[in-house]
Formats: structure tokens, sequence, C-alpha cells
């Protein structure tokens, strides 16, 4: 086995290892890495240009996003310029063109890379040989951490993230786990070997998603991580990077991150008013200690010294007028360290104003409306029936186009529904029981509606699906009365609420597809679960607005 190496961070020697062997030298590895004195150097630098090379993972445009933010908590006197050169469907290659015009163009000093999902997923299939597309990999990688460290940039070999099989998903997944793992060791001896940094993200995002709760999954499709997954992407890197240490101007180095404050920081609510002028907080502390709070908004950067008695201590962060969300899927974060001595922990307080709709004789009703002209294209209306819950939509379309790879390129509904218990309500990662349910329809030889499902588990089981063409476009309903799985009924008298947002493929002047909602949110639903509107079942949120607040701690 490779030794620890402390100038290229932690070494992994991954080829033949199962995930448990792994998993269990990257524990003694960082026990190991844990216990060694900090070095002054760090891999950061004041007005450092970072670039971020990836497939759609990267592309999603959350992991590089955070890793600003998260720079900017820290030295909010100093600048760092992320860019996001994600491309999806994305593999590595050789092409100098693709370096110039993705990477080089930019006059990086740091270049961080992950690839290796689509040649999982796409390139390789089961039961072809592997070793034509990994000896491609290994040279595709090998030609991008030379040409860029010959070039004087810093290079970031990110271990890429696996699948998971357990997910319903419509790609191929079978044995992409061991060859994913395969990958993250060519990834690591190309590191080794052409002298960039080796970042354990792979290893430490399985590391994650083994300590969550069941049903909290980073990875609701099976192959693109949610908000949540993609936090702990950024925090591999801002963790290896020393973003909590000072800047400096000595070598580079991947640096050790602070052991966590021994204080335990929860929400007081999920939800916040939209006129509140606070967000409470409980901090619980082991003994009597003194800790220094620092969080961040935008350009507001404040310090607090905080005495903490042991137990329960509440506190509240105070939030400007302007600082929560205006509108209706307007997003906001506040960025949050608490300091004792060497001791850090960071946290990401991610809230969305959505719209809360109430049920007024067991029924809620509206619309949906054009992105361009404002003109109305579909209506829906929710109805609850003791246990059941039934969806109608009525789509003004006069053409229909059922084909396509993808279910959200056919004409359809698109719907998010977050059925998680109120616990998990509202959070940030889209777990399963956050379901992406697409009813795509056609019209030839005959109309039909059909239900396919894109995350969550047992919403299929739950549902029954009709519709018919109508003299404007045509209609469609969905009834939820089932059993999502063999122990679990859709049981809708136990929910107070559910998280809901309806959307209808609507038709471009080029003859593309867009998905159109009822509520414009600033982030993707299918990365932040939090930004879905709530469907009010028992008329017990006042208003027809609420912050959904969410907590990540980076722990």
């Amino acid at each position: 086995m490779q030794s620890i190496d402390l100038e290229r961070g932690m070494a992994y020697n991954l080829p033949r290892m199962t995930a448990i062997k792994a998993l269990f030298l990257l524990v003694i590895a960082m026990s190991f890495v844990a216990s060694a004195p900090s070095s002054a150097d760090t891999l950061g630098r004041n007005n450092d240009r970072w670039v971020c090379l990836g497939d759609s993972i990267t592309a999603m445009n959350c992991y590089p996003k955070v890793l600003a933010a998260v720079f900017k908590h820290y030295h909010p006197g100093a600048t760092l310029t992320v860019v996001n050169s994600g491309v999806g469907g994305d593999t590595a290659s050789d092409d100098p063109k693709k370096l110039q015009d993705r990477v080089l163009k930019y006059d990086p000093s740091i270049v961080s890379i992950m690839y290796g999902m689509n040649e999982a997923i796409n390139t390789w299939q089961p039961g072809q040989p592997k070793q034509p597309v990994q000896e491609h990999y290994r040279q595709c990688l090998t030609y991008m951490a030379r040409t860029l460290r010959q070039k004087g940039v810093t290079v970031l070999l990110m271990s890429p993230t696996l699948t998971d099989p357990t997910c319903h998903s419509y790609f191929t997944l079978e044995k992409t786990v061991p060859f994913l793992h395969e990958c993250a060791a060519i990834m690591h001896d190309v590191a080794a070997r052409e002298g960039a940094f080796y970042i354990p993200v792979q290893e430490e995002f399985e590391a994650y998603q083994e300590s969550l709760p069941a049903g909290v999954a980073l990875r609701a499709d099976g192959v693109h991580p949610s908000a949540l997954g993609q936090y702990r992407i950024a925090r591999s890197l801002w963790e290896h990077a020393g973003f909590a240490l000072p800047l400096n101007d000595g070598k580079r180095k991947l640096a050790t991150a602070p052991s966590p404050v021994p204080v335990c920081l929860s929400l007081d609510s999920r939800f916040a008013a939209t006129s509140a002028s606070a967000i409470n907080l409980t901090m619980n502390a082991p003994r009597p200690l003194t800790i220094d709070a620092t969080w961040s908004a935008g350009t507001v950067n404040k310090v607090q010294s905080i005495m903490l008695a042991a137990g329960a201590n509440k506190w509240s962060i105070p939030v400007s007028p302007n600082l929560l969300p205006a509108r209706n899927g307007q997003a906001g974060q506040i960025l949050l360290d608490l300091k004792s001595g060497t001791n850090d922990t960071l946290y990401v307080i991610d809230f969305c104003r959505t719209a809360v709709w109430h049920l007024a004789g067991d029924t809620t009703t509206d619309t949906i409306k054009s992105d361009d002209d404002e003109s109305q294209i579909a209506t829906w209306k929710v109805t609850r029936a003791g246990d059941d819950l039934q969806f109608d939509f009525d789509v003004l379309n006069d053409k229909i186009e059922p084909d396509g790879v993808w279910p959200f390129s056919r004409d359809g509904l698109n719907l998010m529904l977050d059925l998680r218990p109120t616990s998990r309500f509202a959070d940030i990662g889209v777990d399963r029981e956050v379901y992406q349910a697409f009813v795509t329809v056609r019209d030839k030889p005959f109309f039909a509606p059909t239900l396919r499902m894109w995350t969550g588990l047992g919403l299929d089981f739950a549902a029954s699906v009709g519709g018919e063409k109508t003299a404007t476009g045509y209609s469609a309903h969905v009834l939820l009365h089932d059993s999502l799985n063999l122990h679990t009924p859709f049981n809708l008298k136990s929910r107070d609420f559910i998280g809901f947002l309806p959307a209808v493929d609507e038709h471009l002047k080029n003859s593309a597809i867009r998905i159109t909602s009822s509520q414009k949110n600033d982030e993707p639903v299918n990365i932040y679960a939090n930004n879905l509107p709530i469907l009010d079942l028992k008329n017990a949120i006042p208003g027809d607005s609420i912050v959904n607040i969410a907590l990540y701690e980076a722990r």
C-alpha cells in the first residue's frame, strides 16, 4: 500500500480493493493525517483563478458556487474567481482545443478535474472489456495534468463520485460502482506520477452517505448529487485547500481540516415568516464553552463572541428585511462558522421563500403561465378525498410531440412532490421520499398518458393515471391512493403538508420544449428540494408564503 504523502494529501491504493476495505483504510489514513501537525502552507491564494472541469455533475454549478461562497466567507478581503467549465455528458479528453477553450483561456492558477461518471454509464457498458475505456481515461488525465503542470497550474484530480444502484434510475448502473472505484485508483496514480494533488471526493462522499439516516440519498437519480451531495463535494475541496486557515504565499500544499467545535447546532424551526427578523437556533454544548460565531451573507460579515453554558443555549442570527427573499421562488444563503481555539465547524443555512396553497373545501387550484408572455398554458386542481389525493390538469397544446430519449424532452407534465416526514421536510437534499414524476402524453395511434418516475421510490405503485384529448390540448389526471411499498400506505391523513410543484412542457418557437412551472425558482428543483411550494393539507400555516430553512453542517 502506498504511504501517506502530506505534500500531496492522502494516498489510496484502490485496485482490487473492496468498498469495505477501502473505507477501513480511509479511516486509518484520515486518523493519521488528523494527528499530524498542521502546516502554515495551504493551497489557496488571494487572486486565484480556479477552473472546475468536469461533466454534468460539475455543470449543475452547485459545488463550484458553494466553493466560491466558502472562500469569500473565510476571506472577505481576498478574491477567488471560480469558473465552471463542466459540460453535461462530457468525458475525459486529450483534445488540445478542449483544454484551450474550456480551461487555458481563463488563465487559471488552479484547475480541479472530475471525470469518470460518463465513462462508467455511457462509454462503457456491462459485458464489454473495461481496459480500453480505462486506458483512454488514464491517457487523457495524464495529458491534462501534464500540460497544465507544465504551464505552472496547480492541478487537483478529484476521484469521481459513485453511482447508487439502489435508487430508481433511468441510467444503466449495473456494475458501475466497481468501475468507478477503478477510475479513482487511476486518478490517484496519475496524480502521483504527474505532480498533481489527489482529492478523495469519492471516498469522503461515500463515508458521508453511510453516516446519514435511512432515506436520505445524496444521488436521487442514482447519478447526479443533489445539493446535499454537491455540498459534500465542495467540502472536500475547501477542506483540503485549507480555506478555513489564513492565506499565505508559501508553497501550495493540501491542508488538514480543523477539528470540529464540540457544539451541536440545530434550527428551532424549518419555517420562518416572510417578515421574520431573525433565524432562531439552539446550541447544545457538553460543557461551558466560549466560541466565536462568524456569519456572512452577501457583503454582510459579522462576528460575535458567545459564552455557552452546558446544555441547550438559544441564539439567533438577525436578518435584515432585504436578506430574506422578497418573492416566491427566491433563494438565499447564510454561512456560519463556529470557532473555539483551533477548532472550527462550518454551517450553510439555505432558505427559500415558497408559496403556500391552502385547501378550501378540500380543493385548491392555480394556473401555469408562459415564461415568455405570461399567457396561460395550463390550469391545475388538487382535490383531497379522504386518504386519496387527486391532481387534475388542463393543458393548452395544439401539437403533441411524444418522442424523445429523455422524459423531459417529451410533451407532458413534470410533477415534484416532497412526501418526507416533518423532521426532514424542506431539506435541500432530494431524498427517496422526494419524487419527480413525468406524465408523458401521446395522441397516436391513440391518446395515452404514462407515468414515468425519475426520482423517489414507490410513487408509481401508489398512483393511477388517466387523461383525454381536448379541443384545446389535453387533460391529465393523477390519483395517489395506494401503497408506496408493501409496508407504507400513502396515508394522506397522517400528513400536515406536502411539497408540490407542477410544471408543463411548453413548446417554444424553435420547436424545443421547456419545462414551465407554477413557481419560478432561483435554484433547480432537481437539486434543491427546499424550494417546493407547500400544499397545506390542514390549513395550519398562516399566509400565502413562507420561508423554508435548511441547515447543512460540515462536520
